[in-house]
């Protein structure tokens, strides 16, 4: 069995689960909401290359006033949802 190494970046509020294939990344954002970031093949390190840019979209809710662009209608949430659509088929 491979150990798993769970590392936490403070400064980043990056949550970096790893064994000796694969890396799990989520960030949580403004200490509320949990993001995914990445899961694929091990990396050694995260720079957020792949996260979405935050934009203004007009007709997005922000959930934070001071933070208009980020809207959990099109952040990578890590949570299931009863009416997520994969393929067409509702799960």
């Amino acid at each position: 069995m491979s150990k798993i190494n769970i590392l936490y970046d403070a400064e980043k509020h990056l949550f970096h689960l790893s064994n000796s294939k694969i890396s799990y990344i989520m960030e949580l954002k403004d200490h509320i909401w949990l993001l995914h970031r990445y899961w694929g093949p091990r990396l050694n390190a995260y720079y957020g290359s792949n996260c979405p840019a935050e934009v203004k979209r007009t007709f997005a809710a922000a959930p934070n006033p001071g933070s208009p662009a980020f809207s959990l209608e099109t952040a990578p949430q890590e949570f299931s949802c009863p009416h997520q659509v994969t393929t067409g088929i509702l799960l």
